[in-house]
């Protein structure tokens, strides 16, 4: 796992080098929260724009926060109401941390594995106060219906036990849309993996999707590297190298 790491860090390192040079800017675009981001790809270099929660938040190389779209907490209540009602896990992420709103169960342990990521405490919303970008709900059997009806929320599954509820009409893509219009530009280059990623593949100039990535990602996508797990950015990065 250790070289793994040093793997993708050193190719991140040798995009960013490469493509800053050429004149590019280098994002990052995540369905998480710059709290999320690991320190180590933090360190590499300054990014010049981090697209987080799916477009909701945008922050400069300084770490600013340009531009910040938050749920409803009305539709956040209505979520969590559902989620208790039918025992389901929900944790809901402010700006700069998670936690889970209700309880914990064997889904949710399978996801935080599969994400390696920490398990958040619990702490009951408070609606008066808690300002909600993304929530995440954890079922084993992957059935997230109820979740699909409730205005101003969008609910997207994974391949595994978890599905994002974020704001509805927000986007990868609509973050990345505010970096173009903020700069001048007008293309990109993306790599996704998940359903949350479609618009962004959609609309890049090249596309990228990991091997491990759903049926929908790869269909949108110009090339479909191997899994994040067996070297796939560092042979998607070699592919993208040689469209130069």
């Amino acid at each position: 796992m250790t070289i793994q790491r040093v793997v993708f860090v050193k190719v991140y390192e040798q995009l960013w080098e490469l493509l800053h040079t050429n004149g590019y800017l280098v994002c990052i675009a995540t369905g998480r929260g710059l709290y999320q981001i690991p320190q180590s790809v933090l360190d590499i270099y300054p990014w010049d724009y981090y697209v987080c929660y799916n477009g909701q938040c945008v922050y400069d190389k300084d770490l600013h926060a340009v531009l910040l779209q938050p749920i409803d907490s009305h539709a956040v209540q209505t979520c969590i109401e559902i989620a208790n009602r039918t025992n389901t896990p929900l944790d809901y992420k402010v700006e700069k941390t998670c936690y889970v709103a209700n309880y914990k169960n064997e889904a949710f342990e399978q996801a935080c594995t599969f994400l390696n990521v920490q398990r958040w405490p619990i702490k009951p919303y408070a609606i008066e106060k808690d300002v909600v970008f993304s929530m995440m709900v954890y079922r084993e059997n992957g059935e997230y219906e109820d979740f699909t009806d409730i205005p101003g929320v969008a609910m997207f599954p994974s391949v595994h036990s978890y599905a994002d509820l974020n704001l509805e009409g927000s986007s990868k893509y609509k973050g990345i849309q505010y970096v173009l219009e903020k700069e001048g530009l007008s293309s990109y280059v993306a790599i996704g993996d998940a359903d949350n990623d479609l618009e962004m593949l959609e609309h890049a100039s090249i596309s990228i999707c990991m091997g491990n990535g759903t049926k929908a990602a790869k269909e949108k996508s110009d090339y479909v590297t191997a899994a994040t797990y067996e070297d796939g950015i560092l042979q998607a990065a070699k592919w993208l190298l040689e469209q130069e």
